[in-house]
């Protein structure tokens, strides 16, 4: 018998089965078990009975205020969807009694490489982050790079032309317009993402496999319109 030492590497080769076998012991895959927590985004806006018959020195309309308040509210989720904390708590809704409340994992908190980078891209450490994301079993050759501004202008400045199996294409995968870089490892999908500048993360980007993004949600989003009880007001609600 072999002497194996400590450390060593097995990797596992097909079964070698006799002439007329046919049956060995089954494959076997187990998940891993994950607990996610939904966050529910709640957004209202209240407008009183009269605003539109009030006299506005500009033309300031309810459409307006609807469309600000929304746009915000994406944000705020946006916000949320990237750098929330999981976390479980009770709250005391009083006539509704004790409810817990659920708070979302962000998708930073969710990533499990990170590639710390410090100065000016380079050609060599592009292609350095395609081979880390792109190699391996359990991958796709696409995937979505979101960035800060920062970080984009930086890749941007890269002299591309330089290197004949390094394109620079425009695309649009899912609705976006995004920038196809591709390598001989996997082609990356280059986007902007505002909301990594408000959060602080301008210098920074998430690499997302095209083929491993899951959302999990109990329900579509919906809107309701109704009376501010005991006032002449309506009441617009956003549940996401």
């Amino acid at each position: 018998i072999p002497t194996i030492p400590s450390g060593t590497k097995m990797i596992f080769l097909a079964v070698a089965g006799a002439e007329t076998q046919k049956w060995v012991s089954p494959n076997m895959v187990i998940p891993t078990p994950q607990r996610v927590y939904l966050q529910k985004m709640i957004m209202n806006q209240i407008v009183s009975d009269y605003f539109n018959a009030q006299k506005k020195r500009i033309p300031f309309a309810e459409s307006t205020i609807a469309e600000a308040v929304i746009r915000e509210f994406r944000k705020e989720c946006n916000r949320t969807l990237w750098i929330g904390q999981k976390s479980k708590f009770k709250v005391d809704r009083g006539q509704m009694g004790i409810q817990y409340v659920y708070t979302t994992e962000g998708i930073r908190w969710q990533i499990k490489r990170q590639y710390d980078h410090v100065g000016v891209w380079t050609f060599e450490e592009i292609i350095a982050l395609a081979k880390m994301k792109f190699t391996g079993q359990n991958c796709s050759k696409k995937a979505f790079w979101l960035m800060g501004e920062n970080q984009l202008e930086s890749i941007q400045n890269i002299d591309f032309t330089k290197h004949k199996d390094i394109t620079m294409t425009s695309a649009t995968v899912w609705g976006f317009e995004v920038t196809q870089l591709h390598t001989v490892f996997g082609d990356f999908y280059l986007k902007h993402e505002p909301t990594l500048d408000y959060i602080g993360y301008e210098n920074s980007g998430a690499i997302l496999d095209e083929q491993g993004i899951v959302r999990y949600y109990m329900k579509n989003e919906e809107t309701s319109t109704d009376n501010v009880e005991g006032e002449e007001a309506k009441r617009k609600c956003i549940i996401s």
